[in-house]
């Protein structure tokens, strides 16, 4: 499926490998100039040289920052601004066409998403769902998850991961608040839980034993009810009456604090 990028421009933050190299890669195949980003020059100037090495005639600017610090994002964005231009939102919008015909899926088995994820190995790892897959996924997420109108979603789980397991749908369809992380931090999400009113989240069972073995500082008592907990692989933890309870189903709403089993309704499966 072509892309049509000829020219757009693409801004990739952690581009230097893994991922980002691999997605940068992608968009400058489709014909985008592509600025990409990451914390050391050296790093990046490897990536370019790569790049262009695949895509010979390649457009690839380079800028080193840290993303995940607010004014050197703004920086980068303004770099690409600069190097590569930019286009207004009303301009952009106004392009469309107003009479465009949406096109509907010829078969339910049509891809609809292409998602990179790194694994093990750091090397992107394309996943295509189709239609079906995503529709039912979604859906069932509600169910599964026991989800009624107006949840508050924390993402601890990539959005790129397999479609963040459908869950960026599953949200919206049920009207919720979709309160998205950076960085996977027990010090950040305690807080957010707490702030937001989180409702649901989901991850696999090495953020949930984040959370249980985060330092006491850090942990706390949310007065709005447990959290769900949807996880994606056997929650070890809880075996054998661990920090989670004997059961990764076991549920309570007497109490708010998620380091306990009696806080935390762990559905076996998504």
């Amino acid at each position: 499926m072509a892309l049509a990028l000829e020219g757009k421009s693409a801004l990739v933050t952690g581009a230097s490998k893994g991922i980002g190299l691999g997605m940068a890669t992608a968009f400058a195949q489709e014909g985008a100039a592509v600025m990409i980003s990451s914390r050391k020059q050296e790093g990046l100037d490897a990536a370019a040289a790569g790049i262009q090495e695949i895509v010979p005639g390649a457009r690839v600017e380079t800028f080193a920052a840290n993303a995940g610090e607010p004014d050197q994002a703004e920086a980068c964005v303004a770099a690409t601004v600069e190097r590569l231009g930019s286009i207004e939102y009303e301009d952009f919008v106004a392009s469309g066409d107003p009479a465009y015909l949406w096109q509907m899926p010829d078969d339910e088995w049509d891809a609809i998403t292409l998602n990179y994820t790194s694994g093990t190995t750091g090397d992107p790892k394309g996943v295509v769902y189709h239609h079906r897959g995503a529709h039912l996924l979604a859906m069932g997420n509600i169910i599964t998850c026991g989800m009624r109108q107006h949840p508050v979603y924390l993402w601890t789980l990539p959005m790129f991961h397999c479609n963040g397991w459908c869950f960026p749908w599953t949200v919206s369809i049920v009207a919720g608040t979709h309160v998205c992380l950076r960085q996977v931090d027990p010090a950040q999400i305690f807080p957010l839980i707490e702030r937001h009113k989180v409702t649901h989240m989901s991850g696999a069972p090495i953020v949930l034993n984040m959370l249980i073995h985060a330092p006491d500082e850090v942990k706390r008592t949310f007065a709005h009810g447990p959290v769900d907990i949807a996880t994606g692989g056997a929650a070890e933890a809880a075996a054998g009456g661990g920090p989670l309870g004997p059961h990764p189903a076991a549920s309570s709403a007497t109490s708010g604090a998620i380091t306990a089993a009696a806080t935390i309704r762990l559905p076996s499966r998504v």
